[in-house]
């Protein structure tokens, strides 16, 4: 996440999120120097008009209830913010970006969750088949069961034959 120039007279704030990897960016500004109007170009912001994590995310990391920011004298240049979450390994450190605190947790809980989803996958895979097979099964005991009934009346006519002759 950075700062960038605010592009319309009304914003005093202007903070591009991005995840890793990824280019396309959240923009959320505010409007006001206590943070308490807030817009941001995501889905969830267009259509409710309501607070969205990326609003309540900027909000918190700079707009505090103790400190709040004051209006910058002069339209900000993009520059690198305060980092409070861990470093980023070499390769991947810029500038301009802010690494948030529980991007951490977060990239482990996605990887956790995409073992999961390929875990309940795999375990569907197999219910599916043995679904198969005791349908299969099913069919083939009934098979019997009607095999073993005719048989039966086969041998209950002839014991019958039997007792009459």
């Amino acid at each position: 996440m950075f700062e960038t120039r605010p592009k319309r007279t009304q914003d005093k704030y202007r903070f591009e999120l991005r995840k890793e990897g990824e280019v396309d960016a959240y923009v959320v500004s505010f409007q006001d120097d206590t943070g308490d109007r807030a817009q941001c170009s995501c889905k969830g912001w267009v259509f409710r008009r309501q607070d969205c994590k990326h609003c309540k995310m900027c909000r918190a990391e700079f707009f505090t209830a103790t400190t709040r920011r004051a209006a910058p004298t002069q339209t900000p240049t993009a520059r690198a913010l305060p980092a409070q979450a861990r470093a980023l390994p070499a390769a991947q450190v810029r500038e301009d970006q802010l690494a948030l605190p529980g991007m951490d947790e977060l990239s482990e809980l996605t990887k956790k969750l995409n073992e999961t989803r390929a875990a309940y996958k795999a375990k569907k895979i197999e219910v599916d088949a043995a679904q198969a097979l005791f349908d299969t099964l099913r069919a083939e005991l009934a098979d019997l069961e009607s095999t073993g009934h005719e048989i039966k009346n086969k041998i209950q006519k002839h014991l019958q034959k039997s007792k009459a002759a």
